[in-house]
């Protein structure tokens, strides 16, 4: 099963999980999963729609998730989605 990576940041979010294993044969089934599992991440981390904020960047195994298309692509039941907090700097 496809296993979602969350950055130290949004464990508050998360009952302080690292990682989370869940069913899903896309990114859309994965985040619609996710937040039913773990509703607070919804406002903070991802839009009602279920679309990452401007600062969290979304990956599925090294490759950014950036188009609905890419949102409705088939996975691997091995896939590893990574959540990422923008670093803002200067």
């Amino acid at each position: 099963m496809p296993v979602v990576h969350f950055p130290r940041q949004f464990m508050p979010y998360t009952d302080q999980n690292k990682t989370h294993t869940t069913d899903g044969s896309c990114v859309s089934d994965i985040l619609n999963n996710l937040t039913l599992r773990f509703p607070d991440l919804i406002g903070p981390v991802f839009s009602q729609e279920l679309h990452p904020l401007p600062f969290v960047g979304l990956f599925v195994n090294g490759l950014p998730i950036t188009s609905e298309h890419d949102r409705r692509r088939p996975l691997d039941s091995n896939a590893e989605l990574i959540l990422i907090n923008a670093v803002a700097g200067g």
